[in-house]
């Protein structure tokens, strides 16, 4: 008998331990979650989509990485496998030669719309 009592017990503690691990391990996922970032740059005066625009995001959920590209002809630029969940913010700069640049902040997945204004 004490022994079906010992295994008993021993079998309910781990059941108790797994329920404990379960919401640890969800939260993991969430830390790790990937999100992404769309940009779009345009004109203020004319409208136009900008092509060129360094685009730098950084700041994002606790994340020290600083991602780096061009729009396209399109004025567009996506940044993906963001290591932070949708929602979180992040730090959008916008440079192009011959406009003065943009500092915003912004929530993933965005669409972040920005417009350049031209240097005079």
């Amino acid at each position: 008998m004490g022994l079906i009592g010992g295994a008993l017990a021993i079998v309910l503690s781990l059941l108790e331990l797994r329920e404990k691990i379960t919401p640890l391990e969800a939260s993991k996922q969430e830390e790790i979650a990937t999100g992404y970032l769309r940009v779009l740059v345009i004109d203020s005066t004319s409208r136009v989509p900008l092509a060129e625009v360094t685009i730098t995001v950084e700041e994002v959920a606790g994340d020290t990485t600083v991602r780096i590209a061009k729009t396209t002809s399109a004025g567009g630029v996506d940044f993906a496998n963001i290591p932070a969940p949708l929602g979180a913010r992040a730090r959008v700069y916008a440079m192009k030669e011959g406009y003065r640049g943009k500092d915003e902040y912004t929530f993933l997945p965005g669409p972040l719309r920005l417009e350049l204004e031209k240097i005079k």
